[in-house]
C-alpha cells in the first residue's frame, strides 16, 4: 500500500504544481472563497455558494452547496486548469454528500458548447468525464463502482498517469484503469458544485467540499493509498 507522504510533513514536494487549492475556511456564510495554489485565481460564489460551518473535514468549515438553488462557484480559464493528454494530472477532494442524485458534480471545465472535463458521483459510483471534440458526440467515461456514503466524508480521486486513469475512494480504486489519448481543451470556465453551464439543477452537488485540490503534470496516487489525515499544506 502506497503512504501518503503529506501526513508526516508540512510541505507538499509538488505545490509548485498545484494549479487550484480549496479549503474552504472561514467564517460562517462567507462567500469569500480562497485559493491557496502557488498562482491564486479569483473564485466567484455564484448564487447561494458559501463557507458552512456546519461541516468539516478540516479547520472547522467547509463549501456548502444547496440543491434547488443556483450555487456553484465559478473560476476563470486557466491553462492549469485545462488537462491535457500529454500530462499526468490529480483531482481530488473531501466530500460530503446529503443525497445520492443522478449526478452530484464536484468539479468541471467548459460548457455545453464546448464540453472540457467532469468529476462527479452518481447514486452508486464515481464518474469522470472527458471529451474529445467538445461536443457530446466526443464524450468520454470512466466509472467506479462505489458504495458512496451520506452524512459522512469521503477522499476523491481522478488520476491520469501516462495514457491510464484511475478512480480511488477513500484511496481505494475499484474497477479497471480507463484510458486517456486526447482531450478537447476549449478555454472554458471552471465549475465547483456543478456541470458547466447547465441549467438543470439537477446535476448540482447537494453536499460540502472540503480541501479540492487539482496538481497539474503530477499523478500523485497509482496504487492505494492511505487518504490524508491533514488539511493539504500550503507550502
Amino acid at each position: 500500500m502506497l503512504i501518503n507522504p503529506y501526513v508526516f510533513d508540512a510541505t507538499d514536494p509538488y505545490f509548485s504544481s498545484v494549479s487550484l487549492l480549496l479549503h474552504g475556511d472561514g467564517t460562517n456564510g462567507s462567500t469569500t472563497i480562497i485559493d491557496s495554489s502557488p498562482s491564486p485565481k479569483t473564485v466567484t460564489a455564484v448564487g447561494n455558494a458559501q463557507i458552512s460551518t456546519a461541516q468539516s473535514k478540516f479547520g472547522g468549515s467547509s463549501i456548502l452547496f444547496n440543491p434547488g438553488q443556483t450555487n456553484p462557484l465559478s473560476v476563470p480559464a486557466s491553462s492549469s486548469l485545462q488537462l491535457r493528454a500529454d500530462r499526468d494530472f490529480t483531482v481530488e477532494a473531501w466530500v460530503y454528500l446529503n443525497s445520492n442524485r443522478t449526478f452530484n458534480y464536484f468539479v468541471s471545465k467548459g460548457n455545453l458548447a464546448t464540453r472540457e472535463w467532469g468529476f462527479a458521483a452518481g447514486p452508486t459510483n464515481l464518474i469522470f468525464y472527458w471529451s474529445t471534440n467538445g461536443s457530446g458526440s466526443g464524450d468520454q467515461i470512466v466509472s467506479m463502482a462505489a458504495t458512496l456514503p451520506l452524512y459522512a466524508w469521503m477522499h476523491i480521486a481522478a488520476v491520469k498517469q501516462g495514457s491510464a486513469i484511475k478512480l480511488f475512494k477513500d484511496g481505494v480504486q475499484a474497477g479497471s484503469d480507463g484510458t486517456f489519448t486526447s482531450i478537447f481543451n476549449g478555454n472554458g470556465t471552471f465549475w465547483v458544485g456543478r456541470f458547466m453551464d447547465y441549467t438543470n439543477i439537477s446535476h448540482d452537488l447537494d453536499g460540502y467540499i472540503d480541501d479540492l485540490r487539482i496538481t497539474d503534470g503530477i499523478a500523485r496516487y497509482t496504487s492505494n493509498f492511505t487518504p490524508p489525515t491533514a488539511q493539504f499544506p500550503n507550502q
